[in-house]
């Protein structure tokens, strides 16, 4: 598991946090899209940071057009 964290570390993975102000972006995004707040956590983390979001799940694709199929 120690790799594991190191790994992501090394490709640049950053942990962020979430604020009262952002919970509230999340909600938004979930009802907007008609998706579920796990995945509006996602999808506002990269609206927010203005990149792509690669997902496999085809639903999510669906619903939000700036997903990308993995």
């Amino acid at each position: 598991m120690e790799n594991a964290f190191k790994a992501l570390f090394d490709i640049g993975m950053e942990i962020v946090g979430i604020n009262k102000p952002e919970i509230k972006d999340i909600h938004k995004n979930a009802k907007h899209f008609g998706i579920i707040f796990y995945d509006a956590v996602y999808v506002t983390l990269a609206l927010k940071e203005g990149c792509k979001l690669i997902t496999a799940d085809k639903k999510l694709k669906r619903k939000v057009n700036m997903v990308e199929l993995l």
